[in-house]
């Protein structure tokens, strides 16, 4: 949850992208070249984007994998932690079979586990080969971040403990992540 400092901060943010925006929209009409061009080039012709996958039924979850895949994603994404883990097993396990082997899924608990919980779900969900797990845990308690980074196979993801430069550099500090989730929105002005 934000404060109202953190409100600020956020509108600062969006106030100070815009203008940049508005000034690099200026250059490049300035120069008439595309912004990619004074940037250096293109790297790549492809940006890979992962496909939300609705938590459903698990057959119909299933259908939903077949068809990402078919779309051509690789890597599929499901928020879990619900009341049920059982549940969250069941569906994970209908995607892996939906997507076939070599589809990435990442799930998402948006910090709804206690390390206890969050060590015993995620065990049960590494035989589905996750990519990543994104916030098992609290994001105010790093040291139980690192704890259950310690516990597990699959890496975890930082995502509400790294809303802003000095909380990715904390979640650095403590080990806490393997991977940290960067929004510019939130990390331009904080």
């Amino acid at each position: 949850m934000l404060s109202a400092a953190g409100t600020t901060c956020v509108l600062r943010a969006r106030e100070i992208a815009a203008i940049e925006a508005a000034c690099w929209d200026i250059v490049g009409k300035a120069c008439n070249q595309p912004l990619v061009n004074l940037f250096g080039g293109p790297v790549r012709d492809r940006v890979e984007y992962m496909w939300y996958l609705v938590r459903k039924p698990a057959v119909q979850l299933a259908a939903d994998a077949r068809e990402a895949v078919k779309r051509g994603f690789r890597t599929l994404y499901l928020k879990v932690g619900g009341d049920r883990p059982e549940e969250d097993v069941e569906l994970v396990a209908a995607i892996r079979e939906g997507a076939g082997p070599d589809a990435l899924i990442r799930v998402d608990a948006n910090e709804a586990w206690s390390s206890g919980a969050a060590i015993r779900i995620i065990r049960e969900l590494e035989r589905y080969k996750l990519e990543l797990v994104e916030q098992p845990v609290s994001a105010r308690n790093l040291k139980e971040m690192a704890y259950v980074r310690g516990q597990i196979a699959t890496p975890v993801l930082a995502n509400e403990a790294s809303w802003t430069r000095n909380d990715a550099l904390e979640v650095i500090a403590n080990n806490a992540a393997d991977v940290i989730s960067v929004d510019f929105r939130w990390m331009a002005a904080c």
